[in-house]
Formats: structure tokens, C-alpha cells, sequence
């Protein structure tokens, strides 16, 4: 894995950053028939930088060619709305503060405080969350949502240096063993995950880790928005070895997973070319998100799990 610089990177350009819908991943064993899966739902009513029709295009298509039934969500979260759903996507929210202004500091939530209990309850009762949190100013809008699951979220954005992207692989460990990357088969088994910038997580002992930023990974905060230009050397820098960009964990009788960084579902283009699942050293990042919803609505099952793993 290449040295990982985190960096907060306020400006979206969401002008120049489109959906290429296009994409197609080969799906030769879809795991149902087409429209006889579980639901899919993808938040669209908090602000979402990615959703179903836009950005998120690619990964509506292909959860539908896996068989999912896929439908945009526009409600609050309350238990009457969340019961419709197998599987729930939160991708990018944003607090309508923060929505409505520039993104830099502060940042306030998306969700209220009903809503959270609501995710929670539902998730207990067997609901599956996929959480999508990405640089600020969307890990701070879900950070506290994910406290609330069992992990903090830095405040910092993933950059690779000297390329776009950052690759996590099984040789050097930053890819770590799941079964979501070994999938059904050998034919679905995931060698490596590239990711486009993003944010990070420090997990409580309830989460399992599957994307681990390497031995060189730092973060440094950036102030653009609220100081103007400040040399790289005046910002804040952090250490964030070991901390993880993806995650999952059993809350009760659901499942969680977390991602810090969106791109990776996706197929993306902007001024600089492709980025996402459509990229050159992304190959495996579509059965990688695959294999992570289908763990999510348990096609896949952990080999043991235990009480203490399913612990509230």
C-alpha cells in the first residue's frame, strides 16, 4: 500500500464529478433472481452528496444485476419507514447547515437524535446499516451516528501520494481477512481494494476491520474555509497507522458495515478521468461492494459469531 496522506478537503468541485453509467461488472452468479432480493434502500433525505439516480447510479445497477430490489429513500428515519427496508445505504449526508453553506468548520449532524435511536433500534432488531461517511464534511455530519455504533470518525480526508488512489492488499495487511472477501467461491474473492481519498476510523472492540491504512498514513486538518490558504506546514497533523477506512460488526441480531471513503462503490468521472470502480486499479472494487451487501443481507455468513460479537 502506498504512504497515505489524510487531508480535509472542503471544495467538492461536484460539477466536474458525474456518474458513469456506463460501468458494467460481469455478475455471471447473481445472488437472486432479478427484483427477488431484499431490499435496498439508499438515503436521500439528508442532503446526500450520492444518490440512487446521480452519483450512485453505478451501485443501484449493480446491486439490481445481483438481484436486489433497490428504491431511493426520501423519509425520516423512524421505525414505520425503516421497516420497509433489508438493507439501508447512508451515503454522504450532510447536516441542511452545512448544506446550505460553505462546508468548512463547524460541522453539525445530519440526524436528529430520534433518528438515531431509530437506526439503532432497527439495527438491533435485525436491520442492516451501510454506513458511507466520507471526508468532511461528511464524517463529521454522521460522526455522531457512528459513536453511537462503536467507532470514531477523523475529521480528515485520504489522499495517496504520489498517485489518486490508495490500494489495500491482502500481502501487506491492510487488506484484512473476512469473509466478504473471500465471497461464495474462489472466483469471488476480492485481492484488493482501491480507494479515492475519504476518511478514517478509530474501532471499538466491536467492530472487525477490513481496510487498515499502513505504517505511513497521517492526517492533517485543512483550514481553507474558515483561515484561507495556510501553508501545509500549519495545519494540523496526525498519526492514523492501524486506524481502519472500512469496518463491520453485529449489533444485536443486524449488521453494520462502515466505509469512509464513497467512491469506491461507485463509477465516477471528473476533469482529472476515472475514479471509482471504473478506475484502472480498482478491478476488484465491484465484487468487493458485492460481497459487502450481500454479507449485509446474510448471503454471506461469518464462520463463528459470538454473543460478546453481537454485543449492544
Amino acid at each position: 500500500m502506498s504512504s497515505i496522506t489524510l487531508i480535509a478537503l472542503a471544495a467538492m468541485a461536484s460539477s466536474q464529478q458525474v456518474a458513469v453509467t456506463t460501468f458494467k461488472f460481469e455478475n455471471t452468479t447473481p445472488a437472486f433472481e432479478r427484483e427477488q432480493g431484499p431490499s435496498v434502500c439508499i438515503d436521500e433525505a439528508h442532503h446526500n452528496f450520492h444518490t440512487l439516480e446521480g452519483r450512485y447510479a453505478p451501485f443501484g445497477t449493480l446491486m439490481r444485476d445481483d438481484g436486489y430490489r433497490v428504491v431511493p429513500f426520501n423519509e425520516s428515519f423512524d421505525a414505520e419507514a425503516l421497516g420497509r427496508c433489508d438493507v439501508l445505504v447512508i451515503a454522504s449526508a450532510l447536516s441542511s447547515e452545512n448544506a446550505a453553506r460553505d462546508q468548512g468548520f463547524p460541522h453539525r449532524s445530519a440526524f436528529s437524535q430520534s433518528e438515531i435511536n431509530a437506526l439503532f433500534r432497527w439495527i438491533d432488531g435485525g436491520g442492516s446499516l451501510l454506513l458511507i461517511s466520507d471526508h468532511p464534511p461528511f464524517s463529521p455530519a454522521a460522526a455522531d451516528l457512528i459513536a453511537v455504533l462503536g467507532a470514531a470518525s477523523v475529521h480528515t480526508s485520504t489522499v495517496a501520494i504520489p498517485k489518486k488512489t490508495d490500494v489495500f492488499r491482502r500481502i501487506d495487511g491492510t487488506l484484512r481477512d473476512h469473509v466478504i472477501l473471500e465471497g461464495r467461491h474462489p472466483d469471488e474473492r476480492v485481492a484488493s481494494v482501491a480507494t479515492f481519498s475519504g476518511s478514517a476510523f478509530y474501532l471499538s472492540s466491536h467492530f472487525k476491520p477490513l481496510l487498515v491504512l499502513g505504517p505511513e498514513a497521517y492526517g492533517i486538518t485543512y483550514l481553507r474555509e474558515n483561515l484561507g490558504s495556510l501553508p501545509r506546514e500549519a495545519l494540523p497533523r496526525y498519526d492514523l497507522a492501524g486506524w481502519a477506512q472500512a469496518a463491520t460488526r453485529h449489533l444485536g441480531e443486524g449488521r453494520v458495515a462502515i466505509l469512509g471513503e464513497a467512491s469506491m462503490c461507485t463509477a465516477q468521472q471528473d476533469e482529472y478521468g476515472p475514479f471509482g470502480m471504473n478506475h484502472p486499479d480498482a478491478a476488484s472494487n465491484a465484487q468487493f461492494c458485492v460481497n459487502l451487501v450481500r454479507w449485509l443481507s446474510g448471503v454471506l455468513v461469518d464462520p463463528t459469531v459470538s454473543d460478546a460479537d453481537r454485543l449492544r
